[in-house]
């Protein structure tokens, strides 16, 4: 199906979020590992999901207030244009 990601493009988009200039530069700034700042479970299901707002990245696992507050708009930016 065409809503469906492939394998690929998952990886990518959790490579980009987690391992990308931001996701790295946030983790340093926190002085934790990028994985503290979202798990590779959490955006796997990011990538699956595909949230369009902060209502659906709310109903995925890994993803609180706190978190859609500090990272949401990153997220769906990266989730909208993935590669």
């Amino acid at each position: 199906m065409a809503n469906e990601l492939s394998p690929t493009v998952c990886q990518a988009m959790v490579m980009k979020v987690q391992r990308g200039p931001s996701s790295s530069l946030e983790a340093r700034r926190q002085q934790v590992p990028a994985f503290r700042i979202l798990s590779d479970l959490t955006l796997l299901d990011v990538a699956a999901k595909k949230p369009r707002d902060g209502v659906e990245l709310l109903e995925i696992g890994g993803i609180g207030p706190s978190r859609l507050e500090k990272y949401g708009t990153r997220i769906l930016r990266i989730v909208k244009d993935p590669l």
